[in-house]
């Protein structure tokens, strides 16, 4: 008897501390360029929610922890969530697109491609499928404001009907930035 009482009181405590809330299965990681090109086509996308990935192998099973924007409750997380999930994307039917940048806060346009990049330059980046945003900014430089070619390059974690998972270039804690997003 003591023993059902026991097991009892753990289920009891098991099923409170869950709260019944169902995480949604991540999307499938992208089969091919052409896949990834033909279903963002057309579509705009806006962040859901943001997640940071574990550095750590031993967290390949589960390696973004989407829990975090619950988790960190400090007024600067708060701030740079905030800008973050502002952030929204518009792929055009061809190569063009436009993207909202949340530091500058204004609507940014683009040219867009899809690419495999299986030997990244930058060694901190993982090989993968990735989107590129490539634009044109001013950046001042001693009181002169000159013209420049940016490159913003999203590694695609995941994609299906409708939604769109990507690792950042930004950081948090020393820990990439994922941003789940969904189609519109």
């Amino acid at each position: 008897m003591k023993y059902v009482v026991m097991v009892l009181g753990a289920a009891i405590l098991f099923a409170s501390c869950t709260n019944g809330e169902k995480e949604t299965a991540a999307p499938p990681a992208p089969k091919s360029v052409q896949d990834v090109t033909g279903s963002i086509k057309g579509k705009k996308y806006k962040v859901d929610k943001l997640g940071i990935l574990s550095p750590f192998a031993s967290d390949s099973l589960s390696p973004v922890n989407w829990k975090i924007q619950q988790q960190d409750t400090a007024k600067f997380f708060r701030d740079y969530a905030a800008k973050q999930t502002g952030f929204t994307v518009n792929f055009s039917n061809d190569s063009a697109a436009s993207f909202m940048d949340g530091d500058a806060g204004k609507m940014i346009n683009a040219l867009y491609s899809v690419e495999n990049d299986t030997n990244p330059q930058d060694k901190e980046e993982l090989p993968g499928i990735k989107i590129k945003l490539v634009y044109n900014d001013s950046m001042e430089f001693a009181g002169n404001k000159t013209a420049a070619k940016m490159t913003l390059r999203l590694r695609i974690m995941g994609i299906d009907a409708s939604n769109l998972l990507l690792e950042t270039n930004r950081s948090y804690n020393n820990r990439k930035l994922v941003l789940w997003m969904k189609g519109q």
